[in-house]
């Protein structure tokens, strides 16, 4: 954990801490890391603000005993509204004043897929892909891209945000989705990256304990601009060869 000062942090860098969910107690109450909270206590007012990648914030009050100091005050809500769950890992980065955010990755490495799409944009009709130019409507002179544009897909996905390492050694591939989805014998698999109307061949290497690019992977980043923070979307489309169109935020 770095605890230096905010002025001092790059521009695309902000003060944060990360913690496991691994207690009943965690559901109650979230302890300040205490050199984190002990060097930027001065900077936190309480209550602060807690928001996912979907936009949903959650006000939470700060409890200081002096020693300590938790997030407690309604952070059972925020546990409930995002289902928060054991072996869950959250990622808490000040963005100065009460703002927080968050980032939530399950037991395998992935983030979800709901801490991602806001409330209001997500399906109602279950795992069912709906294709609306399917069917005969108003809008049924638009493109089906279009359309497609204001429904959610369900296909097969995962989400990463990038640390410095995986820009400088290669971007390591969550290990349980690959091997359920794509591939689960040891092997260098190619596959197709689309972004827009471009694509990259990229080389995977598989392995028992890790999943990684092994080649590809900086020519890529280098031509679509990707940095420390950035946040990839990688969805599987149902094609014969592994091909995922990647997104960014």
């Amino acid at each position: 954990m770095t605890t230096i000062p905010v002025r001092d942090y790059p521009r695309n860098v902000k003060p944060s801490f990360c913690k496991v969910i691994c207690g009943h107690d965690a559901y109650l109450r979230m302890r300040f890391p205490e050199p984190w909270f002990e060097f930027y206590r001065a900077d936190l007012p309480s209550p602060v603000k807690l928001e996912m990648p979907n936009g949903v914030k959650t006000t939470v009050g700060i409890t200081n005993t002096g020693h300590e100091a938790f997030l407690d005050e309604c952070w059972e809500s925020f546990v409930y509204t995002h289902s928060i769950e054991v072996s869950d890992t959250l990622v808490f980065t000040h963005q100065g004043g009460p703002d927080f955010k968050i980032l939530r990755y399950k037991a395998n490495g992935c983030m979800p897929d709901l801490d991602v799409i806001h409330p209001d944009a997500r399906m109602p009709l279950g795992n069912r892909l709906y294709r609306p130019w399917d069917t005969e409507s108003e809008d049924s002179d638009l493109e089906p891209q279009q359309l497609q544009s204001n429904f959610t897909s369900t296909l097969p996905a995962f989400t990463c945000v990038l640390m410095a390492s995986d820009l400088d050694r290669g971007l390591n591939l969550p290990n349980i989705w690959w091997k359920t989805h794509v591939e689960d014998t040891d092997s260098v698999q190619s596959v197709t990256f689309w972004v827009g109307d471009d694509t990259w061949i990229m080389y995977v290497k598989i392995e028992v304990e890790n999943v990684w690019i092994c080649r590809g992977w900086k020519t890529f980043a280098r031509a679509n601009q990707l940095r420390v923070g950035t946040t990839c979307k990688f969805e599987m489309l149902p094609w014969p060869t592994p091909t995922f169109s990647v997104t960014f935020s």
